[in-house]
């Protein structure tokens, strides 16, 4: 990551951008993730699958706004639990903001 963001960024204003680490396993890291952020964006589906409902507390925790790409009306569902956490903390919650996210599920229940 840190090549990839000195050959791209470098002599530009965020060619010292720092880099943070944070893993599932490590509640602490994601909680200092989310305190760094102002947004976090999530692309590691399967979202039912890698406990991305653990980085969506930390957002609400930490008053980050959070959105993801998934499709997973399941996991959309699942983010509402945290809803009153979200507004509390003022973080906004967005989940299934890719541009067709949600639509093969839909024609499934249809079917």
């Amino acid at each position: 990551v840190r090549e990839l963001r000195d050959r791209e960024f470098g002599g530009t204003e965020w060619e010292d951008t720092p880099i943070i680490q944070a893993s599932y396993d490590d509640v602490f890291s994601l909680m200092d993730l989310c305190r760094s952020a102002h947004v976090i964006v999530n692309v590691a589906g399967p979202y039912m699958l890698t406990q991305g409902e653990l980085l969506l507390d930390c957002c609400c925790r930490c008053g980050t706004d959070y959105c993801d790409v998934s499709g997973e009306i399941p996991w959309s569902h699942r983010t509402l639990a945290l809803h009153e956490q979200a507004r509390k903390s003022k973080a906004t919650i967005i989940p299934s903001a890719a541009v067709a996210g949600g639509y093969p599920d839909i024609l499934t229940f249809l079917c």
